[in-house]
């Protein structure tokens, strides 16, 4: 196997526990094109690459449940001018 350069990998900040905490943090850095944390095979470890698999299905599970749940919450009102309350509203609620 090569030796690593002495490039400092992009992920050591990034922990599954704390991806289980605090979602939030974590779906903005993976979800933005401009700010996501790319694999760069001659710094990065297979147990980073690992753990970055877990922190994807932490992430994006906990996002499909929450918008999924928004939904199945809204309640249907007509003709009385109600707005409905957004999804980080509906998160932090």
């Amino acid at each position: 196997m090569k030796e690593r350069t002495s490039v400092e990998c992009p992920h050591l900040d990034l922990s599954v526990e704390e991806a289980e905490e605090n979602s939030s943090k974590y779906l903005w850095l993976l979800t933005d094109p401009d700010e996501f944390p790319m694999f760069k095979p001659s710094v990065c470890t297979a147990d980073c690459k690992e753990k970055m698999v877990k922190i994807i299905d932490i992430i994006l599970f906990k996002h499909y449940k929450f918008s999924r749940d928004y939904f199945e919450d809204c309640k249907m009102v007509f003709g009385q001018g109600a707005d409905g309350m957004s999804l980080g509203e509906y998160i932090m609620y």
